[in-house]
């Protein structure tokens, strides 16, 4: 009976032992562990270096994933505590961090923005045949020119990597707008073709 006793009390110590020990992993599981989380910068330029998240604290390896927002971004990982974030339209991306034990590390947002560009048409307003109007641009990278309105056709012929010469055939308006790569409208400028002025009427006055 005595040793009855003694196998249920160390069974009955085993077992807390053993309840005590689960608590305590899964108190530590759930747990969110300190860790510092910095973008740089917060503000995405579309076209531009990519945004840097870098993660300390937690247990690594770490994984990153957009958890709201209303555009898409692209996580690259760089090494075990950095990452690359990259996106093609304006808007926002909340991204979140984890490590090895799903503890949720923390978030940030970033930001997606257009460069600022400018469109430099010359002259705005041509006579027909006057030569062609020149269109430059700058702040863009690699950017794609378009007719999008008017009731004329012109011609586009690059000049460089970022100007244009225009060329009109007939009397009237066209509208020419500037996109980057991804398909975003960057701004758009309206060329006027006037008829060409005449010095004179080209007769003799009377009496000649």
């Amino acid at each position: 009976m005595h040793k009855h006793k003694k196998l249920t009390s160390l069974v009955l110590s085993l077992v807390i032992v053993a309840l005590t020990a689960a608590y305590s992993f899964a108190a530590s599981a759930q747990q969110s562990p300190s860790a510092t989380i910095t973008l740089t910068p917060e503000t995405y330029v579309v076209g531009a270096a990519p945004s840097i998240l870098k993660i300390s604290g937690g247990e690594p390896p770490y994984k990153v994933l957009k958890t709201s927002g209303n555009v898409g971004v692209a996580i690259q990982q760089t090494d075990a505590a950095s990452f690359n974030l990259i996106a093609q339209m304006v808007g926002s991306a909340t991204v979140t961090v984890f490590d090895q034990f799903n503890n949720n590390l923390g978030s940030k947002t970033l930001t997606i923005k257009l460069p600022n560009v400018t469109l430099a048409l010359t002259p705005e307003t041509i006579e027909l045949g006057a030569g062609p109007a020149t269109l430059k641009i700058t702040g863009a990278v690699g950017p794609i020119l378009r007719q999008t309105g008017g009731n004329v056709g012109v011609n586009i012929q690059k000049t460089g990597a970022a100007s244009f010469n225009l060329i009109a055939t007939k009397v009237g308006s066209a509208t020419f707008s500037v996109f980057d790569q991804f398909g975003n409208n960057l701004g758009s400028k309206t060329l006027t073709i006037t008829k060409q002025e005449r010095s004179g009427s080209g007769r003799s006055g009377p009496g000649n």
